[in-house]
């Protein structure tokens, strides 16, 4: 259970840095396109792609560990 709940943490973590570098992709990718700015959007891709991966990974974590809960919660008695 405490596993889960780290997992669950992490995983909230993950979804904000990731959509604050999917926020500033989408900015740089707005904007006017010159040689300073290419360099910029390719490591933003690249920052922004590791950070998505991560995410996707912990979202999968947590809804295997979800499922292991669910799978291991012992039946209650009926009233």
């Amino acid at each position: 259970m405490e596993d889960t709940l780290m997992t669950v943490k992490q995983y909230e973590a993950a979804r904000l840095e990731y959509d604050a570098y999917r926020t500033d992709l989408e900015e740089l990718s707005l904007g006017p396109r010159d040689a300073g700015t290419r360099g910029r959007l390719e490591t933003a891709q690249a920052t922004f792609q590791a950070h998505r991966d991560k995410y996707e990974k912990l979202r999968g974590d947590v809804a295997i560990k979800l499922k292991f809960l669910e799978e291991n919660k012992v039946p209650t008695p009926p009233l």
